[in-house]
């Protein structure tokens, strides 16, 4: 704003003035957004970074667990271990249905001397 100032002279704008101050105030916004932008970037590899940090830090506390190399100190990282293994299993299960589905013959072809019916099995 204070460039702003200077180019006001006794009431009246320099020549030009205007559109020299419009264009240094979107240089100036640009500049100012391409710098958040990338602090933004960088920002976010960084979360990613620490985010396999912590990933792998748990894949190696449950990996000691499961040794016997160390003891939870409370019961949240044992809640938090319980949920590991219930959804380890649920995965589990559910990749057994999904190849279950999908390395299977298909759909039974009904005979007409069946008594089973229209439907399929």
């Amino acid at each position: 704003m204070n460039d702003f100032k200077k180019t006001y002279k006794n009431g009246i704008y320099l020549c030009g003035t205007k559109l020299k101050y419009f264009a240094h105030y979107c240089r100036n916004e640009i500049n100012r957004t391409k710098k958040i932008g990338t602090h933004m970037i960088f920002a976010s590899k960084i979360n990613s970074e620490l985010r396999e940090n912590y990933e792998e830090l748990g894949k190696n506390i449950v990996r000691a667990y499961e040794a016997g190399q160390i003891i939870f100190p409370n019961s949240k990282c044992s809640d938090l271990y319980y949920k590991i293994t219930q959804a380890q299993k649920e995965i589990s299960d559910l990749d057994f249905e999904i190849n279950k589905i999908k390395f299977s013959s298909g759909p039974e072809v009904i005979r007409e001397d069946s008594d089973h019916g229209s439907s399929l099995h």
